[in-house]
């Protein structure tokens, strides 16, 4: 059944904004003092995706309500206003289109599917966000009805299988109820992707095409110059022993991209809160953030859902990020120390 319908279901939660942050200082504590900095002011956020840092500074990207959007922009300006080089745009008028589904787990020819169905009618994507099992994008608010309507036919949902400004669950669940280590990957990025639709969605195709399976995927806001026009960075996360195929088949796939390059990662972890309260708790995000900045482990990418929240770390650091994070939200019980051990061997 898994194989026969990966998604099985989709929604599109209309009035969002985006606050788009780049040449951040690139060091631990960074995404913490943003988010603590929000909260404090009572600014909710949705979506966040920090890219792959490119030399010493670093690009994050948010969602949230568009009613929130000036405020929250405000304050990024006040907490990173004197870093060399830092921009901060805001845009309003965007819609999140998610898909979600136990099959969309390592399977890149669902996203090339969803963005090559959006780019074919000329609907671009932006601030890619994936989990397990959701995969959220932001469109042009204008058309986000019509990009939910393309995901049902494409994935043949029923109308009760898509919703509209749908709420985030009932309010007694827990904010965050497991914390996990997933070692075993590598970070590869393609640099100066042209910024038009059906962009990601050949990307995604080239590696579902080779059998390769993709975890997080995430588009920097970052702009740089290409020969194709503007162009923006495409990180995503994979098993190691994938990374030589991988280079391979881009290398070739896209060698009419003139100007875009493959950026080749060290060794990751992924640590990972999860848990069904996130998307009703202010201030989750930041918690998890915090902790792992306290023990000066410096955070690479950031990927986010409603229930799920992961940084990707050094992998010499993962362990010990495992354990903050399993500190700061109480998690840490007896047989935390086997459970620890057992998931850094995954």
């Amino acid at each position: 059944m898994e194989l026969g319908k990966p998604v099985d279901g989709a929604e599109l939660l209309p009035d969002q904004g985006l606050v788009a942050l780049s040449h951040i200082p690139d060091q631990p504590g960074v995404a913490a003092d943003l988010f603590n900095a929000l909260g404090r002011e009572g600014i909710n956020v949705d979506l966040i995706v920090q890219s792959v840092h490119e030399g010493d500074s670093n690009d994050i990207a948010f969602s949230l309500d568009a009613c929130d959007l000036d405020a929250a922009a405000a304050v990024a300006r006040e907490v990173f206003g004197a870093a060399r080089g830092f921009s901060c745009r805001a845009q309003a008028d965007l819609a999140k289109l998610s898909i979600s589904g136990a099959g969309i787990m390592g399977r890149p020819a669902v996203a090339a599917g969803l963005f090559g169905a959006l780019g074919h009618e000329g609907i671009s994507v932006r601030l890619i966000a994936t989990s397990e099992v959701k995969l959220s994008c932001l469109v042009d608010g204008s058309r986000g009805d019509e990009a939910l309507a393309i995901a049902r036919r494409l994935f043949g949902l029923s109308r009760y299988q898509q919703c509209r400004n749908a709420g985030s669950g009932p309010d007694d669940l827990p904010a965050v109820s497991g914390v996990a280590l997933d070692l075993g990957h590598a970070q590869l990025s393609v640099l100066g992707v042209p910024g038009q639709p059906g962009s990601a969605a050949r990307i995604c195709r080239i590696l579902a095409d080779t059998g390769i399976s993709v975890d997080m995927i995430v588009q920097s806001e970052r702009c740089r110059p290409t020969p194709q026009g503007e162009g923006r960075d495409i990180t995503f996360t994979l098993a190691r022993r994938d990374v030589e195929r991988a280079r391979l088949c881009l290398t070739e796939g896209l060698e009419d991209w003139r100007g875009c390059q493959l950026l080749l990662g060290e060794p990751i972890a992924r640590v990972s809160a999860v848990g069904a309260g996130m998307a009703r708790t202010p201030g989750c995000a930041a918690h998890m953030f915090e902790a792992i900045a306290a023990g000066q482990v410096n955070i690479e990418m950031i990927a986010t859902s409603e229930i799920r929240t992961s940084c990707v770390v050094a992998a010499n650091r993962g362990v010990q990020a495992l354990r903050l994070v399993h500190a700061a939200f109480g998690l840490a019980g007896e047989g935390a120390e086997k459970s620890e051990q057992s998931k850094a061997l995954l």
